[in-house]
């Protein structure tokens, strides 16, 4: 079995690597921290300029047909910029699940928005689940990037469900988090209106997680620890805020 990466990924490993490296300064960085964890501007040129979001979504999605060895390598190359983007909730998660397991209809309704970076998904886990039409109630404490979602994919013990973030019986509390680039919030969900995904986990594979759709690798599920070895100085000044403070961890992103 050949690990060695092909001309396409090295390609693709290259140009991500220049495009993080010169557009995801330190002074972003610091920018998106102080606000919701999210480089709004480097999103939409990451989705629209580089054109690399849909890297891991099939092509009769809508996607570029490649696989979570690419995607990997995107992140990898985003974790050693410290990139303030939400590629796990957004892309990994939430887009590979719509992808999968959503109608035609639904996907046609979320995975350009999605792709484009206009619309930005969390995944949220809830073992405490409750369908009861087309309402659900559910809550958990800790959504990556949630408070900056505008569609939510709930999976609870029955399947999944789409919610809009803006819907009534939807609220959404930030968290402090120590990793401000992957800020979390609290969702909880009171009868709010949904969408059920038609393709649901069998009883068999309960309790259901979307690595039943697709299994991120590592590297988008923790970048950081590894890649920001490779800068030191430049992810302590990110975390400090270009200050000597040794009150605080010197990389807040490595306790992820």
């Amino acid at each position: 079995m050949d690990f060695v990466f092909t001309d396409e990924q090295r390609m693709i490993a290259e140009t991500a690597q220049a495009f993080f490296t010169e557009n995801a300064t330190s002074e972003r960085t610091r920018a998106a921290m102080a606000s919701d964890g999210i480089d709004h501007a480097l999103w939409q040129a990451f989705c629209q300029e580089l054109g690399l979001s849909g890297i891991g979504i099939a092509e009769n999605a809508g996607g570029a047909g490649l696989g979570l060895v690419e995607l990997a390598i995107i992140a990898e190359a985003a974790g050693a910029q410290v990139a303030p983007l939400p590629l796990l909730g957004s892309l990994a998660l939430a887009a590979q699940g719509i992808a999968a397991g959503a109608s035609d209809v639904q996907r046609a309704a979320w995975l350009p928005a999605l792709l484009s970076g206009e619309t930005i998904a969390a995944h949220m886990t809830a073992d405490d689940l409750v369908a009861d039409g087309d309402r659900i109630t559910a809550s958990s404490a800790f959504v990556a990037h949630g408070s900056a979602a505008g569609l939510l994919l709930v999976s609870g013990a029955g399947g999944s469900w789409l919610v809009r973030a803006d819907a009534p019986g939807v609220t959404v509390t930030a968290q402090t988090t120590m990793d401000q680039t992957r800020p979390f919030a609290r969702i909880v969900l009171a009868g709010a209106e949904s969408e059920p995904l038609p393709i649901r986990r069998p009883p068999a594979m309960r309790p259901p997680r979307l690595a039943w759709w697709c299994s991120p690798p590592r590297a988008l599920v923790l970048p950081r620890p590894r890649w920001i070895a490779q800068s030191p100085i430049r992810a302590t000044g990110c975390s400090s805020g270009g200050r000597s403070d040794r009150s605080r961890p010197t990389s807040t992103a490595l306790q992820t």
